[in-house]
C-alpha cells in the first residue's frame, strides 16, 4: 500500500487495543474536493468537465469533474459534485515528503484482525439545515453564541468569556449552514470528528432500526446501540437520508456523528459502537461504572439520573435537566462543578451533542468517566479530557433488537448485554 501518512495516532511504545487507529493514509491520487451544485444548472455540469480548486491559501490548481450524485439534498436541493485534482496538492506531493518510519512496538493486537483502514474523513456529509435549526440545536447542547463586533457571530461555553468565530456574519434564520462544519470550522467539534472517522471498516450495514429510546444497528459481526433523541426535543425527527440506510458502509454511517442533528448523531453513535464496543473489546473491571467511586459520593458530581446506583452514594450531587429531589439544573450547577473531584457523566451527552462544552467546563475535575450504553469504549475519548469509560457489548443481536422494537423501554436488559470499560 503506497500513500501519504495525514495523521499518527500512536507513538512508539503505545499499548492499543484491537481495533485502534495507528496512522491514517491517503491515496494522493485520489484526492477530490465535494462542491454543492444546484439542481437548477446540473445540466451545465459533466463528468470530465475542466475545473478549477480555488484553495483557502488562495492557489488555484486545475482539476476535473469526477463524479456527480444524484440525490439532491431534501433540504437545499443541491447535489454533491466531486472535483478530482489533475495532481495533488504540494503538501500531499510524495516527492517533497519524508519517508515515514514504522518502527511501532504493538502490544495486545491480534494481528489477524488488523485491517487497512479506509479514509473514513471521506464520508463526513454537508450538515445541511436552516440556521434556525443550527443556532437551537448548538445552544441546547450548551453551545454559547454571541454577536462579536464587525457582525461576527462568536462561539463559546458557558461561564466563558472566550469566544471563537463562528461566522462572518449572523445568517438569516431559513439560510442553510452547514452546521458541524461551521463547528469545526470554529476549532470544535474534534472529538465527534475523531471518533466518527476511527471506523476502519467498510462492511455494508445489515440493518438499523430507531427506536423510541433506543437506536440498534447490526453490520456482519459488527452490533451496536445509541439512545434515541427525546420525544419533544430538537432533532428528533425523521432522518432524510435519501435511500437505505442498509447496504452503507459501517464507515459512512458512523461519520453522522458529525452533525448537530441529534437523529442522525444517534445513528452515527450506534455505528462507532458497533465497531468500538465488540465481545472481544476490553472487559470492565469490578470497578466497573459508579461503583469505582467511594461509598457516600462524596466529591462527585454525576450528569445524568442513574437513580438506582445512586443509592448507594448518598452525597453524589445530580445534575439533570429533569430535575427530582436535590438535583441541580444545568445552567445552575457551576458552584457544584467548581467543588468536584470527580464527575461521571450519561454517555447521552455524546448522542445530544452536550459532551464537548461540558469537558470545555470541567478541564480541573481529575476523574472524568462517560458511561452508559452509549458509551464507545475507546481510547480516544482520553485524548478529548476523559479518564475513563464504561460501556458494554451486546451479546444477543437478535434478542436485543426485539426488546427495543416491541417494549419502547428505557433501560437496557443485562442478560443482552456485557459490560466493558476502559481506564486511561
Amino acid at each position: 500500500m503506497d500513500g501519504v501518512i495525514i495523521a499518527r495516532q500512536a507513538e512508539v511504545g503505545t499499548t492499543v487495543v484491537p481495533g485502534s487507529t495507528l496512522l491514517r493514509m491517503v491515496d494522493p491520487a485520489t484526492l477530490w474536493v465535494a462542491m454543492s451544485v444546484d439542481e437548477s444548472v446540473l445540466a451545465r455540469v459533466l463528468i470530465g468537465q475542466v475545473a478549477s480548486i480555488r484553495m483557502r491559501s488562495g492557489e488555484v490548481l486545475p482539476g476535473k469533474v469526477a463524479r456527480i450524485t444524484h440525490q439532491s439534498d431534501a433540504a437545499t436541493r443541491e447535489l454533491e459534485v466531486n472535483i478530482a485534482f489533475d495532481k495533488p496538492p504540494a503538501r500531499f506531493d510524495r516527492r517533497h515528503l519524508p519517508i515515514l518510519s514504522t518502527d511501532f512496538m504493538l502490544h495486545n493486537i491480534d494481528t489477524d484482525k488488523i485491517k487497512p483502514a479506509a479514509d473514513s474523513s471521506a464520508f463526513v456529509r454537508y450538515d445541511a439545515m436552516p440556521w434556525r435549526c443550527a443556532e437551537a440545536l448548538l445552544t441546547e447542547a450548551g453551545w454559547t453564541l454571541h454577536d462579536l463586533p464587525q457582525g461576527q457571530v462568536g462561539l463559546g461555553v458557558a461561564a466563558d468569556s472566550q469566544y471563537c468565530v463562528l461566522l462572518q456574519q449572523r445568517p438569516k434564520p431559513n439560510d442553510v449552514v452547514d452546521g458541524h462544519g461551521l463547528l469545526r470550522a470554529a476549532g470544535a467539534g474534534a472529538l465527534d470528528f475523531a471518533l466518527a472517522t476511527s471506523v476502519s471498516d467498510i462492511v455494508l450495514v445489515d440493518e438499523v432500526l430507531v427506536g423510541l429510546n433506543w437506536t440498534w444497528l447490526r453490520a456482519g459481526r459488527y452490533c451496536g446501540i445509541a439512545r434515541s433523541p427525546d420525544r419533544g426535543t430538537e432533532g428528533a425527527r425523521s432522518v432524510l437520508a435519501g435511500s437505505p440506510l442498509a447496504g452503507r458502509p459501517l464507515a459512512e454511517l458512523a461519520s453522522w456523528l458529525c452533525s448537530l442533528d441529534p437523529m442522525y448523531r444517534s445513528i452515527g453513535l450506534a455505528a462507532i459502537n458497533a465497531f468500538w464496543n465488540r465481545a472481544d473489546g476490553p472487559l470492565a473491571s469490578s470497578h466497573n461504572g459508579l461503583e469505582r467511586f467511594e461509598p457516600l459520593g462524596d466529591g462527585l458530581v454525576v450528569v445524568g439520573g442513574f437513580r438506582e446506583a445512586l443509592k448507594k452514594l448518598p452525597m453524589a450531587t445530580v445534575i439533570e435537566r429533569e430535575l427530582q429531589g436535590n438535583d441541580v439544573s444545568v445552567d445552575r450547577a457551576q458552584v457544584q462543578l467548581s467543588n468536584a473531584n470527580a464527575i461521571a457523566i450519561t454517555a447521552q451527552t455524546l448522542m445530544n451533542g452536550s459532551l464537548e462544552p461540558l469537558l470545555a467546563r470541567v478541564n480541573h475535575i481529575p476523574t472524568k468517566l462517560l458511561l452508559g450504553p452509549s458509551a464507545p469504549v475507546s481510547p480516544i475519548l482520553f485524548e478529548h479530557g476523559l479518564t475513563a469509560v464504561s460501556g458494554l457489548t451486546i451479546t444477543d443481536p437478535g434478542a436485543t433488537r426485539t426488546f427495543i422494537a416491541e417494549t419502547g423501554a428505557m433501560i437496557m436488559l443485562d442478560h443482552l448485554t456485557h459490560p466493558l470499560g476502559l481506564d486511561k
